[in-house]
């Protein structure tokens, strides 16, 4: 249904272009900016934070899981997935008395050699508005599994999903997702009322 909807959509679905990876985090920029604008405690990337999250996650970074979906050539959504390197994080645990280098080896080997990931986390996705029901949110997330699938990998995460994400939310039902963690975030202004406001006495 997905690759027929596509097809009828034009809507195709690549991974990064490793030539050309500066180009493609400033086209992730783009999309994210425009696609998270209307969420909640948004704020957009900026070139320097941009340039922070390419230095962070650059030694994590696989191109086989970052994808864009284009509509007739255009880019206009994307998935980023990194493998969860609490997994193997948990192997190389540091200790008092225990050196640094040691738990480096332990966490590239539990990492690269004897992997303990099976499990890859969604960090971040998003889709221009204009765009999001048109089936361009199945059509990554079933190329994001298939990859996983042939990369070992058993498990995903799908990261932080805003209660409010009917449309995302609704999907992560229908491929077997369910909710293991929920957050709840709570406002409250410190700054005096303007006046006129209720709880203002004359």
């Amino acid at each position: 249904v997905t690759q027929k909807n596509s097809e009828r959509r034009k809507i195709r679905v690549r991974t990064a272009d490793v030539k050309h990876l500066k180009q493609e985090f400033s086209l992730l920029k783009d999309i994210y900016n425009k696609a998270w604008e209307k969420n909640w405690g948004f704020i957009p990337f900026a070139p320097r934070e941009l340039d922070q999250m390419v230095h962070e996650i650059g030694q994590f970074f696989d191109p086989r899981m970052a994808f864009f979906a284009e509509v007739e050539g255009v880019p206009r959504a994307f998935l980023l997935g990194l493998p969860d390197m609490n997994q193997a994080l948990r192997h190389a645990y540091p200790r008092p008395g225990k050196p640094d280098w040691i738990s480096l080896l332990q966490l590239l080997w539990h990492w690269k050699v004897r992997s303990k990931i099976d499990r890859v986390r969604v960090m971040l996705m998003g889709i221009e508005d204009g765009y999001r029901t048109i089936g361009i949110d199945a059509a990554l997330f079933i190329e994001a599994y298939n990859t996983g699938h042939k990369l070992g990998w058993q498990h995903g995460d799908g990261g932080w999903v805003l209660e409010t994400n009917g449309p995302m939310n609704r999907l992560a039902q229908a491929l077997n997702g369910r909710i293991y963690k929920t957050y709840r975030v709570y406002e409250r202004a410190l700054a005096p009322q303007p006046a006129g406001q209720k709880g203002e006495q004359a």
